[in-house]
């Protein structure tokens, strides 16, 4: 009996195994981007095959908010969808490859902010899914209170991480480094938004935080982990 249970556990523990989520966003599960109005833009996301044998990608919408009057349209690897397709299926990457990707292509005739999420699988796994969002705001430049050094404020709270304040209208990105110079975490930070920064794992020390716009550097803190 002992030994028919435990050949039980081991089988039950590969079938999890097998059915584990085999690839991983490059750029994370959201993509938030500043896009201009009346020009084609653009945002995309990687995805990571993470196993030793090739896949092939499915994806569908779960969600697609697209303001009145932009024109909107969607790119997965090889294939541009231009008659509003809501599913699809792209062409096989190799073992580790990131060459698969969903890409969103935008034209903006007015302000509004646009949110597009879309499951993605093996299709190997069909019911093994995770899903991406990408949040496209347009805005008026002219009228923006644009995200700028005297906007962002770091503030140190805790063991466990770090507060960092973006008081403006503008989104924009952040990157955390030791030292050493080696980047250690990075993200996003939204319009008007406060966001606390884990810091579990870290070593004790001096680190820098590197805050960009559109691409461009605005500013660096400091902040001690203890």
């Amino acid at each position: 009996m002992k030994k028919i249970y435990f050949l039980s556990l081991v089988t039950i523990a590969l079938s999890t195994s097998a059915l584990a989520q085999n690839f991983t966003f490059v750029d994370g599960d959201l993509i938030e981007k500043e896009i201009s109005l009346e020009e084609f833009e653009s945002a995309d996301c990687n995805i990571l095959n993470e196993s030793d044998v090739g896949v092939t990608f499915g994806w569908e919408v779960v969600e697609l908010d697209n303001p009145f009057g932009w024109e909107y349209s969607l790119c997965d690897y090889p294939n541009c969808y231009t008659d509003g397709e809501f599913a699809g299926t792209m062409s096989e990457v190799t073992a580790g490859s990131e060459t698969a990707f969903l890409k969103i292509n935008i034209y903006a005739t007015a302000e509004g902010v646009g949110t597009y999420s879309y499951a993605v699988w093996d299709t190997a796994f069909p019911d093994d899914r995770d899903t991406v969002t990408f949040i496209l705001t347009a805005s008026d430049v002219s009228s923006l209170d644009e995200l700028t050094a005297d906007k962002i404020s770091v503030t140190s709270t805790n063991a466990n991480g770090f507060n960092i304040s973006n008081s403006s209208n503008q989104s924009g990105s952040y990157e955390v480094y030791n030292i050493s110079g080696q980047r250690v975490t990075n993200g996003t930070i939204g319009a008007n938004q406060t966001k606390l920064v884990s810091t579990i794992g870290f070593n004790p020390g001096l680190y820098f935080i590197a805050f960009q716009r559109n691409g461009a550097m605005i500013e660096t803190e400091k902040v001690v982990v203890q």
